[in-house]
């Protein structure tokens, strides 16, 4: 009797932790929505609605008297999915029990011919013999068989899957995590520079944008007013974020009666004057834009980013654009600004260089410029038309200028005085190899530097911090830098 019923146990102790771990599996797996359907919550009564719209659904503006519409089935792909907390509670504790099941086919058995060998005493000698440690092995091995060799397939899978991960090449496409979030940005992109090649505008007519337009459209409007667009929202790009702790000040220029504009940021944690006069020091900062877009305004977030990750007055300057102010006018509203700073805190020593996906060769291209094709926020015809807007009527010998284009600069004479620098560029950016290349020069002269590349990143990416990991990676790393820098004596 005893021993019968130590057999039925032992039955059990094989064959339900299997059925456990199989219905645990199988239901969890039955959980995993489909990556076509986007569930959302309502505050209605009718307590859950399915919806496969998308930003995509949204009608684009017109072009040629033609509305371009896209189906569900085109808009619905590779979209993110969005759970109820409690489906998600469910999968998550179907995990456990998957899990848990797993152990049980290992533990259970053991325990099984644990009691067996336990209650071996109290069985007659024939009986006795059937439960021997011989067999009580053999029972173990032959239970332990089938959940060893699926654990062994599951880490093969995962050994399989690890593989590819890293032999995958990360330039192939912008499909990873990062831009995977970014998508709408980039196929808006992408959609907006094709309508520019085709669209045409009346001769003798102001033309006109409506909605979201790429920077390569401001041949079509005038800088001027494609500003006046980006400060509205009416671009690719949303409306600059400004925050209320920005101070707009005015530094004097080399001209007679014409101020700088500037925009001054303080730590968050210095709220009076005397704690902001404790400040580490300043980081003066020029904004980007090609000479042509932006203002001192335009980036209060990154501006508030590095006042707080280097305890800093952080200073922008609003330096005249092009192309109704040509070089030198910009640069020199940037001299200016830092030889205010200079004279009026004469004890300051510059501590290095923050140098976000520049230029530095306005005249000739470098290859990753030349071979670039894609159409994400910079390519090579809004390069063009930036230069032409910055260095009009110059010849290539005066383009080669260090002034106009730093790589040209003999870096050799500054041997033991460069400052460190941090150089960041992003794989899908025509401006690449300028960043690759300076850092290059700046290490052949002898200077300290860091080149971080991100694989996937778009020019000026950054300024996506909400969208893409690799802006706060990059973030990270300048954060790292400021403070290495601000520790040394």
């Amino acid at each position: 009797m005893l021993l019968g019923l130590a057999a039925i146990f032992l039955n059990w102790s094989v064959r339900i932790p299997w059925a456990w771990y199989h219905s645990a599996q199988a239901i969890r797996k039955n959980e995993e929505y489909d990556g076509d359907t986007l569930l959302m919550e309502s505050e209605d009564d009718n307590a859950l609605s399915f919806s496969t719209a998308t930003l995509e659904e949204v009608p684009e503006e017109e072009i040629a008297g033609q509305t371009t519409t896209k189906t569900p089935t085109q808009t619905t792909a590779n979209k993110p999915i969005r759970r109820l907390p409690a489906h998600e509670a469910a999968t998550n504790e179907l995990y456990t029990h998957e899990v848990l099941a797993l152990l049980s086919c290992f533990l259970f058995p053991v325990f099984g011919a644990y009691l067996l060998h336990t209650i071996r005493s109290q069985l007659t000698r024939p009986s006795e013999g059937l439960v021997s440690n011989y067999n009580l092995t053999i029972f173990l091995l032959a239970s332990e068989l089938r959940p060893m060799a699926h654990l062994v397939k599951l880490i093969q899978s995962r050994t399989l899957h690890l593989q590819r991960v890293v032999n995958s090449n990360p330039y192939d496409s912008i499909k990873g995590k990062g831009l995977g979030e970014g998508g709408d940005l980039v196929r808006r992109l992408e959609d907006l520079e094709a309508r520019a090649s085709i669209a045409e505008t009346p001769a003798n007519s102001d033309p006109t944008l409506s909605g979201k337009q790429s920077s390569v459209l401001t041949t079509e409007v005038g800088a001027a007013k494609y500003r006046e667009m980006r400060l509205r929202g009416e671009t690719a790009f949303p409306a600059p974020k400004v925050l209320p702790d920005a101070i707009d000040i005015k530094i004097q220029s080399r001209d007679a009666g014409r101020d700088i504009p500037c925009r001054l940021m303080y730590p968050k944690a210095r709220t009076t004057a005397e704690e902001r006069k404790k400040c580490w020091g300043v980081i003066i900062h020029f904004h980007g834009g090609g000479w042509v877009l932006g203002d001192e305004k335009s980036q209060d977030p990154l501006l508030s980013f590095y006042a707080n990750a280097a305890d800093a007055a952080v200073i922008s300057v609003g330096y005249r654009l092009a192309p109704e102010d040509p070089f030198p006018r910009g640069p020199e509203d940037c001299y200016d600004a830092a030889y205010h700073l200079l004279t009026t805190h004469p004890t300051f020593n510059l501590s290095g260089l923050l140098l976000h996906f520049g230029s530095y060769d306005l005249c000739n291209r470098f290859p990753s410029c030349i071979n670039f094709s894609r159409p994400l926020v910079l390519n090579r015809d809004i390069i063009s038309h930036f230069v032409n807007a910055f260095v009009p009527n110059m010849t290539p010998e005066q383009r080669i200028h260090p002034s106009v284009s730093p790589y040209y600069e003999n870096f050799e004479k500054y041997r033991g005085r460069l400052p460190p620098a941090l150089f960041t560029c992003g794989t899908e950016d025509p401006l690449l190899d300028d960043s690759v290349v300076m850092a290059t020069k700046w290490l052949m002269a002898g200077g300290y530097a860091i080149l971080k590349i991100y694989p996937g990143a778009p020019h000026a990416f950054i300024g996506f911090s909400d969208m893409l990991d690799e802006a706060g990676q990059a973030l990270d790393d300048t954060k790292t830098f400021i403070r290495e820098q601000s520790e040394k004596p």
